[in-house]
């Protein structure tokens, strides 16, 4: 199962958001990630395991009023929308050789 949060405020998102997979914890994941902007740019934050170990690796100060987040379970290898995977490699396809499906090519 995973779970996705997002919002554009006119406050500080990023607490609302890891607030928001908090309260997704229950349906099970094995890894989470969140990106929002920063300065024009898009910031992008991932951790294996809970949520709490992706809290841990935000600034205190971080700030954004844009961002989505989310949890994620891998099953089977399958690619998810951060790309938690140890074997990520930009531009390389990847798929589950178990099941009938076509590649997926990452940019």
């Amino acid at each position: 199962m995973c779970g996705i949060v997002g919002g554009i405020t006119e406050r500080n998102v990023v607490p609302i958001l890891v607030e928001g997979l908090k309260r997704l914890e229950y349906r099970g994941y094995d890894s989470a990630g969140i990106a929002f902007q920063e300065q024009k740019k898009i910031a992008l934050i991932k951790s294996l395991g809970r949520v709490k170990d992706l809290e841990n690796k935000l600034n205190k100060n971080t700030s954004s009023n844009t961002g989505i987040a989310h949890t994620t379970s891998v099953p089977n290898g399958f690619f998810h929308l951060f790309s938690l995977c140890s074997s990520y490699k930009p531009g390389v396809p990847r798929h589950d050789t178990s099941v009938n499906r076509p590649p997926v090519i990452d940019t």
